[in-house]
C-alpha cells in the first residue's frame, strides 16, 4: 500500500524529504476543502507486486510482456498477471488519469 506525507503548502512539500531525498512528486490531490492540500506519497512493493505513480512508469517498467497488465490500485499502479485477473480484488483508483502535477 502507498504511504504518504500530507502538507499545507506545496513549498513545505518542495523542501521535505519525501521530494528532496526520495525524488518523489508533490501534488495536489486533497484540494477539496481540506488544510492539507498537498500530499507527497511513495508507490511501495506490495503483495510482490512493484508499484508505480503513474500508468507509463507502469508500463515501462515492468508491464513489457502481454502476461501482464498494468491496474490502478489506489493511488498507485502495479504490474500484475493477465491471468485470472479480477479487478475487485483491487481498492478503487483514485488516480485521475488527466492529472498535471502542478506543485512545482
Amino acid at each position: 500500500m502507498e504511504s504518504g506525507v500530507l502538507f499545507k503548502t506545496c513549498n513545505d512539500c518542495l523542501i521535505s524529504d519525501c521530494h528532496v531525498k526520495d525524488n518523489r512528486p508533490c501534488n495536489d490531490r486533497f484540494s477539496d476543502g481540506d488544510d492539507y492540500k498537498f500530499v507527497c506519497f511513495h508507490c511501495k512493493i506490495e503483495f510482490g507486486n512493484k508499484q508505480f505513480y503513474t500508468k507509463d512508469d507502469c508500463m515501462k517498467g515492468c508491464c513489457t510482456d502481454e502476461s501482464k497488465i498494468c491496474v490502478c490500485d489506489s493511488w498507485c499502479y502495479m504490474c500484475v498477471s493477465n491471468e485470472g485477473f479480477d479487478q475487485t480484488n483491487y481498492a478503487k483508483c483514485v488516480v485521475d488519469p488527466n492529472e498535471q502535477i502542478n506543485c512545482k
